[in-house]
């Protein structure tokens, strides 16, 4: 039996969308990961599929006294059942409750996995209270891995933990991708791909200003919607499409304006949930915008590049360190002129604008392809 580790995470959908093949790479060199979570995926071949231990936990996103200490007590009694030296804390209530069970249990290493921050958009005494739940989380932990520098940057910036107490593998991200199986676009078979742009109503001629992502307000989506509109105005002569690939938000929903604006628009393509061919809908792209508020990591830009897409992207924590600026994508503000005037400078400079796209496929594969990442991360564990 290798060592095991016990990872905790609100949903399976987060392990299986950031950690599969990597659970199964740690389990082939030595390790036997198990995983509690809430199993809200359908499909169970990701368990079977990475070699895990799993054990289905009711964890609860929003606050509930009553399931969060039913969840706790689980989570205890699992540590003691196996006798966890490493355990691994996901998200806020993830991570909060499985670094309580953990500290209560003497577990030696205790390993808060941060793949961002939620209260840095908010305000008031939302905010002061879900800061203080980071503080509390980090303290719990030994170990911080940060999963881009910038969020590292900000947790000595507002004195959320000590800087010896936090690691970011590599460049970041959770592990990588796949640039040379999935986001290589050398590998679209252009059937498909004028099978999927015909379904979804996209023609040759158009420029598809893209998004990958949740569509709600922390994302930006309010501000590129109403950029949009004022791209359009300025360019009545060219054929534009907003091509929006994911689902809308149930909790953090957007607006009636913007949502208005969405339905009455027969230019912008909403796909909802995608959960194959992902790469033929960004190789329908002729440029990636992502104005995000906050992201731990921005793994959509990431993907972008790698399908050479030139890319815009906001300057906040986690997308920052997403792009190297004049090489592989711009910054711009998150405001509907400032993404206007962006996008309309890449339509006007395709020449210069496409070499971003070459360059930024380089730097990911240089970077972030996971046979690069996923190296890095069982050193990290052969190390505690």
């Amino acid at each position: 039996m290798g060592k095991k580790i016990l990872h905790v995470f609100t949903l399976l959908s987060m392990a299986e969308t950031f950690f599969d093949g990597q659970f199964r790479y740690l389990s082939d060199n030595g390790f036997q990961i198990h995983v509690l979570a809430h199993k809200n995926v359908s499909e169970g071949s990701f368990i079977e599929d990475n070699k895990l231990i799993f054990k289905n936990v009711s964890i609860s996103r929003s606050i509930n006294f009553l399931n969060d200490l039913k969840a706790l007590f689980i989570i205890y009694k699992y540590i003691k059942q196996y006798d966890f030296q490493i355990v691994v804390g996901h998200s806020p209530k993830g991570a909060l409750l499985s670094m309580i069970a953990a500290k209560i249990a003497h577990v030696r290493t205790r390993i808060y996995y941060r793949h961002g921050y939620i209260y840095t958009t908010m305000h008031g005494l939302t905010r002061t209270l879900f800061k203080n739940e980071e503080k509390l989380v980090s303290s719990l932990a030994t170990k911080i891995v940060n999963v881009s520098p910038s969020i590292g940057e900000i947790a000595i910036k507002e004195s959320i933990n000590r800087a010896e107490k936090q690691c970011c593998l590599g460049h970041g991200t959770c592990g990588g991708i796949d640039t040379h199986g999935k986001f290589n676009p050398d590998l679209i078979d252009d059937l498909t791909r004028r099978s999927i742009a015909e379904w979804i109503g996209i023609h040759e001629s158009d420029y598809v200003i893209g998004f990958c992502g949740r569509l709600c307000p922390d994302k930006g989506i309010c501000e590129l919607v109403e950029g949009y509109q004022l791209l359009k105005k300025r360019n009545e002569s060219k054929a534009l499409k907003l091509l929006l690939v994911g689902p809308y938000d149930e909790r953090d929903v957007l607006p009636d304006r913007t949502m208005n604006q969405i339905r009455n628009d027969s230019s912008i393509i909403v796909t909802g949930f995608i959960d194959h061919n992902l790469q033929y809908y960004y190789s329908l792209m002729d440029v990636f915008v992502f104005p995000s508020y906050r992201e731990g990591f921005g793994i959509s830009v990431i993907e972008a590049s790698s399908m050479r897409i030139p890319v815009i992207v906001s300057k906040s924590h986690g997308c920052i360190d997403s792009i190297v600026e004049y090489k592989t994508g711009e910054y711009v503000d998150i405001s509907s002129d400032a993404i206007c005037a962006k996008i309309n400078q890449f339509i006007n400079n395709a020449r210069v604008t496409n070499k971003y796209g070459e360059s930024g496929r380089q730097d990911v594969i240089q970077k972030y392809d996971y046979s690069i990442i996923w190296p890095l991360i069982l050193s990290f564990y052969n190390s505690l």
